[in-house]
């Protein structure tokens, strides 16, 4: 999936938080980090002799749609990456309307469809309907992904975390943070007339996939973007209900950590470098 004619960097990395950013740096151990004057931060990672992946870190330290494309925008247009990788963490819904999945704390999610939950019809009565936005993120990118999941990607993990699974499937995305299994029911009702839109239900919620999605489907727009390739990568740190506060307060690191394993396998793999061993880290 490496095309050597391309003056670019290899991959732009958008980690919202500063907790997913060191995450990715710790699992990806470059060979070299620097910073750029932007406060963006320049990797090369070197996992063998005589290869080498470039690419960027941004990390804007901030949630929401219109920071992540803004940023993922910028990004692009400065370093000209062939491949954005959002990594960092969400909520998992266990329960949507009458669905029930097996996931776990650690455990990641690779989204295929992206649902835009911000356009709604508000009345006196509260959200009457909403009017989602599904960008489709399947390609080459997806393909890649399903090989990655079947391979030991959470190798870069301490041994009493190596137990996470990696799950495909609908993400909904928008400036909301969901804590409450009342407000799951009630988006659920909301969603199930839209639902031909993404087939089965969402397993996951966060804020900045559908601000990097868009900025990278507008881009492709342009003749010197066109093969630009987008993945979403985010490790589960609670769901989304009324515990997520103490869900998260012990899954974050874990989820930043999956999310970056994850992440960094995936490297490998889709610039041609499989299955390359490395160290574990330790989650201190």
């Amino acid at each position: 999936m490496r095309s050597e004619a391309h003056d670019g960097t290899d991959v732009v990395v958008f980690a919202p938080l500063m907790e997913e950013c060191a995450a990715f740096l710790k699992i990806a151990k470059p060979a070299w980090v620097e910073d750029e004057p932007n406060a963006d931060l320049k990797f090369l990672m070197r996992p063998r002799e005589l290869f080498e992946i470039s690419g960027h870190v941004i990390c804007p330290d901030a949630m929401g749609r219109t920071e992540a494309a803004i940023a993922v925008t910028k990004a692009c247009i400065l370093y000209r990456p062939r491949l954005v990788i959002v990594c960092g963490r969400a909520g998992g819904l266990r329960y949507w309307g009458n669905s029930a999945r097996r996931l776990s704390i650690g455990d990641v999610i690779v989204t295929t469809k992206l649902v835009d939950l911000d356009i709604r019809k508000m009345t006196r009565y509260g959200i009457d309907d909403v009017r989602p936005r599904v960008p489709d993120l399947a390609g080459e990118e997806l393909a890649c992904a399903e090989e990655v999941a079947k391979s030991k990607w959470w190798r870069f993990l301490p041994e009493n975390k190596k137990n996470p699974k990696a799950h495909f499937g609908s993400v909904i995305s928008g400036n909301i943070i969901l804590a409450s299994e009342t407000m799951q029911a009630e988006m659920a009702e909301l969603l199930a007339e839209h639902a031909h839109f993404y087939r089965r239900p969402p397993i996951g919620i966060e804020m900045e996939g559908i601000g990097a999605a868009m900025a990278v489907l507008r881009l492709r727009n342009e003749q010197q973007f066109f093969d630009l390739r987008l993945i979403m990568i985010r490790g589960i740190s609670d769901f989304a209900d009324s515990h997520k506060n103490l869900d998260e307060l012990h899954g974050r690191h874990l989820s930043s950590l999956s999310a970056a394993s994850f992440a960094v396998s995936y490297l490998l793999r889709y610039f041609g470098c499989p299955g390359q061993p490395q160290k574990t880290v330790d989650l201190d």
